[in-house]
């Protein structure tokens, strides 16, 4: 009776400790959202348009367009969430609602940050994938 019992508490030990590690990695990668990142182009930019988004504790978000010397911005708001693992964020900014909907995280380090838009503000389906540079 004691053995099953000191088998059942280390278990649920160590289940607790697993947890608490898998929880404190997931809080490091949503503070890793925080800053100023720089869009990097995978197609063609004509424009030479320069692209930044800062995302501030407050969980607020400004996006700066950035032609000829002509800024162009815009804010909003965004919201971090987690669902079996995969940290989203559902981005919703002032002027530019085809840029509004849901997004999944797909990497974030202190160098880099990737998310592909799957919901737009209506959630339908979307399809965009951004890709930046953290900016100091």
């Amino acid at each position: 009776m004691k053995r099953t019992f000191k088998k059942i508490l280390l278990f649920s030990i160590s289940l607790l400790f697993i947890s608490i590690i898998i929880s404190s990695c997931g809080k490091k990668r949503e503070g890793l959202l925080v800053g100023n990142w720089e869009y990097v182009w995978v197609s063609k930019n004509d424009l030479n348009e320069v692209i930044l988004y800062t995302f501030t504790e407050g969980l607020t978000v400004e996006r700066v367009s950035i032609i000829n010397g002509i800024e162009k911005k815009n804010t909003g708001t965004y919201e971090l969430s987690k669902k079996t693992g995969k940290l989203f964020v559902n981005i919703k900014l002032d002027g530019f609602t085809w840029l509004n909907g849901k997004y999944r995280i797909l990497h974030v380090d202190k160098e880099i940050l990737i998310m592909q838009q799957f919901l737009d503000s209506d959630d339908k389906y979307a399809f965009g994938r951004f890709e930046f540079v953290r900016k100091n």
